[in-house]
């Protein structure tokens, strides 16, 4: 496969590891927002070693969602589902960077973190409107950082243990294509092959996290407080 094939994928592949496993408060910032606790993680209580979901992170990350679909920051009511959901990734990425910190077989480097910064201000619109957003509920740059650190963390893991899954070679897109079980029917193969590579890759990672998260998960004690 050629080179800049190769570059393509990889780069979707990092973005599609920030989509699924996205970003979260540091389990151990402080409830500047007080509103309780969503979900533990690797306990039943909250102790040294046990990480915490607070509701506000779970509020924050909904917000920064919705605030990058609109054109100002959003502090209206959240769907019920979407808290849901969101609460189910964060606890999938704390699951994930609680694994990390344990085998400690990558290291975030600056520049993952400085990525994870930009990513993080992309998803709510731009740095201005993530900002903007922060003020208005009371986050703290240190609560920021804590998510660009996390999401770094994550992400230098799952590329290490990933590694096979971004790459797409072209008999492997063939296959693909002639099968049919693709978003792409009724187009010229030609036409498609980068953005089908990247298909491919986004759809490789997403089971694969969802596989790392569901064994995980399977061997941590996760206590969900929050009813949502």
């Amino acid at each position: 496969m050629a080179g800049p094939r190769r570059g393509g994928a990889r780069s979707a592949a990092l973005v599609a590891i920030a989509l699924v496993v996205a970003s979260s408060a540091s389990a151990q910032a402080p409830a500047l927002r007080g509103d309780g606790i969503a979900a533990i993680v690797g306990g039943n209580t909250p102790e040294p070693g046990v990480a915490v979901i607070l509701r506000s992170d779970v509020d924050l990350r909904a917000r920064i969602r919705v605030t990058g679909e609109r054109s100002a920051p959003y502090l209206g009511e959240l769907p019920t589902a979407l808290l849901r959901a969101t609460l189910e990734e964060l606890v999938g990425e704390m699951l994930i960077a609680r694994e990390a910190e344990r085998v400690q077989v990558a290291t975030a480097s600056r520049r993952d973190l400085e990525e994870e910064r930009r990513r993080l201000a992309q998803q709510a619109g731009g740095p201005d409107r993530l900002r903007a957003l922060a003020q208005r509920m009371g986050v703290t740059d240190e609560e920021l950082e804590a998510i660009a650190a996390r999401r770094a963390l994550v992400k230098v893991f799952l590329e290490a243990n990933l590694q096979g899954e971004t790459e797409v070679d072209d008999a492997t897109l063939e296959r693909v294509f002639e099968s049919g079980e693709h978003p792409f029917l009724g187009q010229e193969l030609d036409d498609v092959r980068e953005p089908m590579r990247v298909w491919i890759v986004r759809t490789r990672l997403a089971s694969a996290v969802e596989r790392w998260v569901s064994v995980l998960r399977a061997r941590t004690t996760v206590r969900v407080i929050a009813a949502y």
